[in-house]
């Protein structure tokens, strides 16, 4: 999921993933997984705050343009 720089704080975030969520509930999905960059904290505010928790870090997981970058494991038991 992502939302485009000038959409930011707009809602649209947390409209992606209230709608993800329903259709996880609607789908007997129990649990719901996610994995995002330590450096993302506008996602992670919004993951804490809808009920997400980290459950590990992936230590150097991705590289961009030469540099690696840890990323969060996080997750929410519906």
């Amino acid at each position: 999921m992502g939302v485009l720089r000038s959409h930011m704080g707009s809602g649209v975030g947390l409209a992606l993933l209230s709608a993800c969520e329903s259709w996880a509930a609607g789908a007997d999905i129990r649990r719901i997984e996610l994995i995002v960059m330590t450096s993302n904290t506008p996602a992670i505010a919004l993951y804490r705050r809808t009920g997400y928790e980290i459950e590990g870090t992936r230590r150097a997981s991705i590289r961009i343009d030469g540099v690696d970058h840890d990323q969060f494991l996080m997750a929410k038991l519906l």
